[in-house]
């Protein structure tokens, strides 16, 4: 059993890990809702961590009902303030390297895939990439590129990328190995998938794990106070950090791997499942 009575900080990913449906439905449970808010008036600070926009985020923000959580978006490279919702701190792609990075991609494959980038709230792309996303994902305000000079025309804390027939794990060791094969490129990008269509490319060194960390250190939270919960490569750098890091049933192999636990799927609530067992462990330590 998890000895979680001494947890001062919860993060959990969402698609795939708190939610129990389809990304546009935001299906979180009252179950869930009503553990991350008896959480909260315990003194645990929730923290959201997703690769979401921070325009997807702010309807999650509404729907969890919560006093004071952080809410980490793309992948890592956007904090929300939890008061204005506005942005609180940002980790860009340096400027220069945008334009390269989406000009490199576009010269290897051409067609085959399709571009976007996160500005701060602003999201723009090609029109094909919000083709193959499909309506339902694509519902929020963007703008159309008609060059690739334009992607480069703000700060970009989030490249994402779209395949017309790959998944994304394959996308994803293609622009690993072959792209951006030259050991130079580490030292400028970090590149994850969050779901079978998108790859994401961000700076190096931010991930969801390295903005946890920050979190962390600012909360003067140790890594042993922390249970993080993720489904997908873009979370293991996340539950790599936490002293707990668990994975779902519905995770993919290599996040299994990557944590000390593995919960019941999403589907079944298994951030629910575990977040109860925390307050009942929490609950009769303080009647001990």
């Amino acid at each position: 059993m998890l000895h979680l009575a001494d947890i001062k900080l919860v993060a959990s990913d969402l698609d795939g890990t708190l939610f129990s449906g389809p990304f546009h439905e935001t299906p979180l449970s009252e179950r869930c809702i009503r553990a991350l808010n008896a959480l909260e008036k315990q003194g645990v600070q929730i923290v959201l961590a997703s690769g979401r926009a921070p325009r997807s985020m702010l309807q999650v923000l509404e729907l969890v009902q919560l006093q004071h959580p952080i809410a980490v978006c793309s992948n890592g490279a956007i904090v929300l303030d939890q008061n204005d919702k506005t942005i609180k701190q940002s980790f860009a792609i340096d400027p220069e390297h945008v334009l390269q990075i989406v000009s490199k991609i576009k010269q290897e494959l051409g067609d085959d895939v399709y571009i976007g980038t996160q500005s701060g709230m602003h999201f723009r792309c090609e029109a094909g990439y919000a083709s193959v996303r499909g309506a339902i994902k694509m519902k929020f305000p963007y703008d159309t590129v008609t060059s690739l000079e334009e992607f480069a025309r703000e700060p970009v804390e989030n490249i994402s990328i779209v395949h017309t027939t790959w998944h994304a794990s394959v996308l994803h060791d293609y622009l690993d190995q072959r792209v951006f094969k030259d050991p130079s490129w580490k030292d400028i990008i970090h590149c994850t998938y969050s779901s079978a269509i998108l790859t994401e490319i961000s700076a190096t060194g931010v991930s969801k794990g390295t903005t946890l960390a920050q979190i962390a250190q600012e909360m003067n939270v140790s890594r042993d106070q922390i249970i993080a919960f993720g489904d997908m490569p873009n979370d293991i750098e996340m539950l790599q950090f936490a002293g707990i890091g668990v994975a779902m049933a519905n995770a993919e192999d290599l996040v299994k791997k990557a944590a000390v636990h593995v919960a019941d799927s999403n589907v079944n609530h298994g951030v629910a499942q575990i977040l109860e067992d925390m307050l009942a462990q929490k609950n009769k330590d303080r009647l001990n």
